[in-house]
């Protein structure tokens, strides 16, 4: 793996117990990989050749991915499926969140840290 658990919480993070983190690390690294079209790679943030200093800033984007990840998945869902916003016990109640703001929440939240931690020639989606 090209980010270990020392290099997540050396950088900061605490979130994903060490448990979790190869299943959320695997993941983030992987999405990575698509939406760089393979610019990004496991390799890349491990041994790979590269600039350093992006190199070590696309490893702290992928930690940051690997959270949000791991925070969306941590949500309360109901017997529906959708996401709770809230909840009562007395009367029983749930109110839903809005799936669409939800997505564009998560979809904002994986958007900034592509911006700050990647390269625009590494998200560009056209020929080099």
């Amino acid at each position: 793996m090209g980010i270990s658990f020392s290099d997540y919480t050396a950088f900061g993070h605490r979130l994903i117990p060490e448990g979790d983190f190869n299943r959320w690390m695997t993941k983030a690294v992987l999405y990575t990989e698509s939406i760089t079209l393979q610019r990004v790679t496991n390799e890349f943030l491990g041994d790979g050749e590269g600039d350093p200093v992006w190199k070590e800033r696309n490893r702290r984007g992928v930690c940051e991915i690997a959270d949000i990840l791991y925070k969306n998945d941590l949500k309360p869902v109901g017997e529906s499926g959708a996401v709770i916003s809230s909840f009562k016990n007395e009367g029983y109640s749930e109110t839903y969140a809005d799936l669409g703001t939800a997505r564009k929440a998560f979809k904002d939240s994986m958007d900034d840290v592509l911006t700050v931690y990647f390269k625009r020639e590494q998200l560009y989606r056209g020929n080099l």
